[in-house]
């Protein structure tokens, strides 16, 4: 007979995991669990379902909810909120990247991306293609232009 699952969020009797050691480790784990926001919001399959809401740095985000959780993006810049090698994004640190190439060399010739870069470009695409979605399914169509047009970086 295979083991029945315990569900923590219902299941009172669970005991905390063990390698958390003081009460302010226990609450902070706590905090970090997203089963209430889970409960509170059904996965609906065959619609996107995405809202805003108000983050705890007082700044505007946007929710999609997926099957196994929740997707929460920036507004503004990177909807993952990083700013990789102090830029805006990957895509315009590899650009910088070839704007100095060209001036040192002269033309582009010789410059090049290796595969962890591109998979890191594709992956850094997915998100922002997530956030258009986000815009586009709450009909913010001007967002949706807005943050395209921010790709232009010729």
């Amino acid at each position: 007979m295979a083991p029945q699952r315990k569900d923590a969020a219902t299941d009172h009797n669970t005991q905390p995991d063990a390698s958390l050691k003081t009460k302010s480790e226990i609450a902070a784990s706590a905090r970090r669990d997203i089963a209430d926001v889970l409960r509170n919001w059904d996965h609906e399959p065959g619609t996107i379902n995405v809202r805003k809401i108000v983050g705890n740095d007082g700044r505007e985000k946007l929710q999609m909810r997926l099957e196994l959780g929740v997707l929460q993006m920036e507004i503004a810049g990177r909807p993952d909120g990083v700013r990789p090698h102090d830029r805006q994004s990957l895509l315009h640190h590899h650009v910088h990247r070839l704007r100095k190439h060209k001036k040192r060399c002269g033309s582009p010739w010789g410059f090049s991306l290796n595969p962890d870069e591109c998979a890191a470009l594709r992956s850094e695409a997915a998100m922002y293609y997530q956030r258009y979605l986000s815009f586009f399914v709450l009909d913010e169509f001007d967002a949706v232009a807005a943050y395209c047009r921010q790709n232009d970086i010729t």
